[in-house]
């Protein structure tokens, strides 16, 4: 949710307890009170409250209104003041007790509910914000207002499938609202439901043409659903009504790739170059492009971004060998060029393979390398490029022998060592991916991501599980706030038997990525079932099942377990 719309969201709670004491004041001037009843004392309290407010006494205008409600437990504005002066302190804890209470007696009270779900998030209880705010939304369902809170809470909380089903009863109370329809396809996009995004942002067109933000994201969907020329459309209108989006042009770019109109592809890249939007990417896509029209003099003469300049230099000899020119030169001494080979991989390697397509772009590039090294380049980062392309391509046996050739020639290297892991862990032959970690963090013991790969897989495993802790707690110490490191100390403790920790580490996990992610609610499942709570184990499953219907498991717990 935008940040206005998050302000004001907060404003109408506040401008809502607000109102409530204001209420309170006129209805307190219009009794008579007699002098020692319960009434006349809870009056006698809060007016004591409102002098100690005034001076700016906080705590003891506190003191007062607990005085009154003591008196006056039933009076719900009593509950609303005590909750605004604790909000006013700070103490979120305090007045998020006082709600609930209140809650308890009037449960039929939607603003008091929301006040709650307000509360909640305060205090990061996002899954209690969520509660909450759906109890509102129920009591007063037609009311789109009440769902602004609802939707923000899902977002925070990071429950993708909750924000979905908020969208989707917004679109049946509002079915005209192109805005409603645009959410609901970009939350589906993020739990990779392609088809539903396309359909919902489609409509959202169709209400809306004019609705670009819409255009640009059903342009991103065609894409990945192999659309090309309505991804080609959509773009190229979008481009119309916002020409310097580079993200827009790039996409529009790799869609003319695709469809194998590289000319069309390098004028728009070309232009992109041109703006102040210009990135790194974009110049080794232009040598990417003009090696592909078999421009490879024109290719040879673009010189490759510093910040690339590992794949940047191989990209260059590349276009000097496919021009027939000399290219040996520069490989020979790349070994020693300052730079890091998987970080290259990372940003450049894997994003172009991506963008212009994963078999197609890399075959192209190892078919290259491969010619080059047939023709005797020693090279221990051409080597690790290979490997690189080979794994993206699933060429897994061909990447594991080019790596065990780099150990075999170059002695141990940590890339090496890490790739060979990644392979084994995919291939279920864990003692080889342990070896190959161990190698890695005598290398560099310092690297969290090597850290939570091993102690991960051992918990998988459920083996050497206060080493994978040690680990695990080593890592956050570096990156604390990574969610796929709380997730796994958070399956540590649970393969420990440790329910209750291993729910509020993986409760931690969840709201610190950016996606919702099936493998972790899961994960979640199983540690609230460990708990004893079957109900919430269920609903996380189904979160799961809903954000990857094809995930293992998933839907034979909910079978067994659901009532």
């Amino acid at each position: 949710m935008e940040p206005r719309v998050r302000r004001a969201v907060i404003v109408c709670m506040l401008a809502l307890l607000i109102a409530g004491c204001q209420t309170m004041s006129t209805q307190r001037a219009s009794r008579g009170y007699a002098g020692g009843s319960p009434r006349a004392q809870a009056y006698s309290h809060y007016i004591a409250a409102v002098i100690y407010e005034r001076r700016g006494r906080l705590e003891d205008a506190i003191i007062e209104l607990r005085r009154a409600l003591r008196q006056s437990p039933d009076n719900l504005r009593l509950h609303l003041e005590l909750i605004l002066a604790y909000r006013q302190l700070g103490d979120f804890e305090s007045a998020r007790t006082i709600c609930q209470r209140a809650t308890e007696r009037w449960p039929e009270d939607p603003a008091l509910w929301m006040v709650l779900g307000w509360l909640n998030q305060q205090l990061d209880q996002y899954d209690a914000a969520v509660d909450s705010y759906s109890r509102a939304v129920a009591l007063k369902p037609g009311d789109t207002v009440g769902y602004a809170p609802l939707i923000l809470a899902a977002e925070e909380a990071n429950d993708l499938v909750a924000a979905i089903d908020i969208y989707e009863k917004l679109i049946e109370l509002r079915p005209e609202s192109a805005l409603f329809r645009l959410q609901l396809g970009i939350t589906l996009v993020r739990v990779n439901d392609l088809d539903k995004a396309r359909a919902s942002l489609e409509k959202a067109l169709e209400l809306k043409p004019t609705l670009s933000e819409a255009r640009s994201v059903l342009g991103l969907v065609y894409l990945d659903l192999n659309r090309n020329e309505e991804a080609i459309q959509q773009f190229e209108q979008y481009l119309q009504e916002q020409p310097d989006d580079p993200s827009a042009m790039e996409n529009l770019a790799a869609v003319y790739a695709r469809q194998g109109q590289w000319d069309r592809a390098l004028e728009i890249i070309c232009a992109l170059l041109e703006t102040e939007n210009a990135e790194p990417i974009h110049t080794l896509e232009q040598i990417y492009i003009l090696q592909r029209l078999g421009r490879f003099k024109e290719a040879s003469t673009v010189a490759p971004p510093n910040e690339a300049p590992l794949f940047g230099t191989v990209m260059r000899a590349l276009s000097h060998r496919m021009n027939g020119d000399p290219y040996r030169m520069p490989l020979d001494t790349l070994d020693k060029v300052e730079g890091d080979i998987d970080e290259e991989c990372q940003s450049f390697l894997s994003e172009i393979m991506l963008l212009f397509g994963q078999k197609d772009t890399g075959e192209f590039l190892a078919q290259g390398i491969e010619g080059m090294r047939a023709e005797g380049v020693k090279s221990k980062c051409v080597d690790l490029l290979l490997a690189r392309i080979y794994m993206g391509l699933d060429r897994d046996a061909e990447a594991e022998q080019v790596l065990l050739a780099i150990l075999a020639a170059y002695g141990s290297d940590k890339w090496a060592h890490y790739y060979l892991s990644t392979l084994y862990d995919d291939a279920k032959r864990s003692p080889e991916a342990e070896q190959h970690l161990i190698e890695c963090l005598s290398l560099d013991p310092l690297d969290p991501e090597i850290k939570n790969f091993l102690a991960y897989m051992y918990a998988e495993q459920g083996v050497k599980l206060d080493e994978a802790e040690r680990l695990i707690l080593q890592a956050l110490e570096i990156d604390p706030t990574n969610g796929y490191y709380l997730d796994s100390l958070g399956w540590v403790y649970y393969k420990m038997g440790d329910a209750e920790r291993a729910v509020d580490y993986i409760r931690r996990a969840i709201f610190s990525m950016k996606n919702d992610d099936a493998t972790l609610r899961d994960h979640l499942g199983d540690a609230y079932f460990l708990r004893g709570d079957k109900d919430k184990a269920v609903a996380e499953w189904k979160r799961a099942g809903r954000l990857d219907p094809e995930l293992e498991g998933v839907q034979q717990k909910i079978e067994q377990y659901e009532k």
